[in-house]
């Protein structure tokens, strides 16, 4: 087996379709991420020099230190083993010329073996994902008050629309995110950040907006992602208004509606706590009251393994460990100051 970089988009994508890869691990998702990250993708050859594998690793220099990093983000079990970690390993530390390399994954094995792990990590630790069988069978497997809520809104004169593409969309979603951003504590992208999203993503087919009216004001709405698998609600949420219709409730029953339809299989609300012992949500977490919300939905949560760390250079590992938990601290400060 042989390591190459690969520069032809059209090359990687027909193997990313082969893979059933993750929207990670899309050649737009790289182009979102610049210019914080630099997206490299490198293919795996087989004897005959065909192509049996792509992964697209994001590189950047981290802060204040100038470490140079690299992120392997969301990889299916599937995709590794010894003999393509070490071509990478060699790959990473000699071409890319990283400090180390964080592996973060899209399956619930436990442990990548002989590789060390970190508790860091970019993506949530967990989610919730919905396996999507049916209308019938979804609906049914709701929380009965969420059937009656959906049925509320309704009445109430809540309808949801799709958009692929489009400005105005984009500015009913972004204005969504602002109210959420004015009353919680959430930490955001800024505007700029989220069109160059829906820009590259939707010109891709990777992505769409769902936007919730209530007498043709805007009440809520989702930023939406899509591999060839599933789709991930990545942003949004609902105003105010939307919550005294209980627009919420609506806005993703149709988003599962829509995947199904799509003939996707399975709906990823992206991000619920961690449970305790106990099996509840742990108590405090940024996700604990939005964790409820989401399973209410029928989905199962799923956690993730802890984050696999290829170390080059043992010192600029510390020092980034160093500087990770000064910056979990400052965003924490943040959330009190503007909760406060």
């Amino acid at each position: 087996m042989e390591i190459v970089e690969i520069k032809e988009k059209s090359q990687y994508l027909e193997q990313w379709k082969i893979k059933k890869a993750h929207v990670l691990q899309h050649w737009a998702w790289g182009e979102v991420k610049r210019p914080t990250w630099n997206p490299t993708r490198v293919a795996f050859l087989d004897e005959k020099g065909e192509i049996i594998d792509v992964w697209q690793v994001l590189v950047k220099n981290q802060t204040p230190f100038a470490i140079r990093i690299a992120y392997l983000p969301k990889l299916r079990i599937d995709d590794i083993n010894n003999e393509k970690l070490e071509l990478f390993a060699d790959f990473a530390k000699e071409r890319l010329r990283v400090a180390f390399v964080l592996i973060e994954h899209n399956h619930t094995d436990p442990k990548i073996k002989n590789i060390p792990q970190t508790d860091y990590r970019i993506q949530p630790e967990c989610s919730n994902v919905v396996d999507l069988k049916s209308e019938e069978d979804n609906w049914n497997n709701l929380k009965p008050k969420y059937r009656r809520n959906i049925n509320k809104a309704i009445r109430s004169g809540v309808v949801v629309r799709f958009f692929d593409s489009g400005d105005d969309p984009f500015r009913d979603f972004f204005y969504v995110m602002q109210e959420i951003h004015a009353n919680t504590r959430l930490v955001m992208h800024d505007k700029t950040y989220f069109e160059k999203l829906w820009t590259e993503l939707s010109e891709n087919g990777l992505a769409r907006i769902a936007v919730a009216y209530l007498d043709n004001a805007v009440v809520g709405a989702y930023l939406l992602l899509n591999d060839e698998n599933t789709t991930y609600e990545l942003y949004g949420g609902v105003t105010s208004t939307g919550r005294e219709s209980e627009a919420g409730y609506l806005l993703k029953w149709e988003s599962m509606k829509m995947t199904l339809n799509k003939g996707l299989g399975f709906y990823d609300h992206w991000g619920v706590a961690p449970k305790d012992s106990l099996g509840e949500y742990q108590k405090g977490h940024e996700l604990e009251r939005i964790s409820k919300f989401k399973s209410g939905f029928g989905g199962k949560d799923v956690c993730y393994p802890k984050t696999n760390v290829l170390v080059f250079d043992d010192l600029k590992y510390r020092i980034f460990q160093a500087g990770m938990l000064v910056q979990k601290i400052n965003i924490s400060l943040r959330k009190i100051i503007k909760s406060s």
